[in-house]
């Protein structure tokens, strides 16, 4: 994982491609990182989120809304041998 695969939030979100027949408004499970903001403290923590276009939000798998998510990347599996 590499500083440079995040992709800025606002600069592009996930292609979202699950969902009904009707509207696709899931994007597949990425990592994301929000900052988490403790009293007079700050730090990134990692999740496996997808963003639901319709309700302009990251879910984690229960559908459990996340915020402050600023940066997302996809998810790579290693190549097999």
């Amino acid at each position: 994982m590499r500083q440079e695969d995040w992709i800025k939030v606002s600069d592009r979100l996930p292609e979202c491609t699950f969902g009904d027949r009707e509207t696709m408004h899931y994007s597949r499970s990425v990592l994301v990182a929000m900052r988490w903001i403790n009293g007079c403290s700050s730090y990134w923590v990692i999740r496996i989120a997808c963003y639901d276009k319709l309700l302009d939000q990251w879910l984690d798998h229960n559908e459990v809304p996340y915020e402050n998510v600023e940066y997302w990347m996809p998810i790579e599996l290693p190549e097999e041998e």
